[in-house]
């Protein structure tokens, strides 16, 4: 045998070795790794009891229910804490209109603590499909009943349908609102329950109030409002009974009355 032929013979003696080398390791790591997931899935059975959520933490109610909010969570009994996605739990939340806002967060081990903002209806919209709550962003909540009688009532919009969890649309009524807010403060009591604002006009917008009738442009400033707040006690004086006070020309106030109507400033 020739010295190149015992040359051979080693390198693949040398390549049959590598080889049985790597099948070992690679048997050794696909054991090994096994082994590990078993371990580690007998750690988590063994410790999986341990996160259980065993309480929900609800704070921030006033309409709503707590059961309610659990409900729409959907976290229930049994369930791995670690496990909660808290994004879902946040959508699912939100679904209810009445919820303006939620923050949740873990206390491990075992509880979960949500903390809800919610929306409170600021006026009454009188629909094609009756009469519901909205908020001060036009969130339409829930039908109206009586207990809310005492909010504003937005009229003008009785050709659309409206349904809980929809926006109307806001920007004249929410202004409506905000000028009878200015006001009722300087109104006597008997003079602003139960004040309606109209949008049945394009471009106009009327607040009925008991002994007023105020008609004013959209776009109207607080300027135009408090100029006629400091000659409300001299429109007092000269008027009585009910009457209608037009905003809408610039720099002067008409009183209107069954028996005509007078330009003031």
């Amino acid at each position: 045998m020739s010295y190149s032929d015992i040359a051979i013979g080693r390198r693949y003696q040398k390549k049959g070795i590598l080889r049985r080398r790597i099948i070992v390791r690679s048997v050794s790591i696909v054991v090994i790794s096994l082994g590990l997931y078993y371990i580690l899935l007998g750690i988590e059975g063994s410790i999986a009891p341990l996160f259980t959520v065993s309480s929900v933490k609800i704070a921030g109610l006033y309409r709503l229910k707590e059961e309610e909010i659990i409900s729409l969570s959907g976290i229930g009994s049994g369930v791995n804490i670690l496990q909660v996605d808290l994004d879902e739990v946040y959508q699912r939340i939100k679904e209810n209109p009445w919820v303006r806002d939620v923050q949740i967060r873990k206390e491990l081990p075992v509880s979960i603590a949500v903390e809800i903002i919610e929306r409170r209806p600021e006026a009454r919209v009188a629909a094609k499909n009756g009469t519901y709550l909205v908020d001060n962003e036009g969130m339409v909540l829930e039908r109206a009943d009586m207990a809310y009688d005492f909010l504003p009532l937005i009229k003008g919009l009785d050709h659309i349908e409206i349904s809980p969890g929809k926006r109307v649309d806001w920007k004249n009524a929410g202004e409506g609102l905000e000028i009878i807010k200015m006001i009722s403060s300087d109104l006597t009591s008997d003079t602003h329950n139960n004040p309606v604002v109209d949008l049945s006009r394009s471009g106009e917008i009327k607040l009925l109030l008991q002994g007023y009738t105020l008609r004013i442009g959209t776009g109207t400033t607080r300027d135009e409002i408090a100029r006629f707040l400091d000659v409300k006690e001299e429109i007092n004086r000269r008027f009585s009974g009910p009457r209608e006070i037009d905003l809408r020309f610039p720099k002067r106030i008409i009183v209107r009355q069954p028996g005509g109507e007078r330009g003031i400033g």
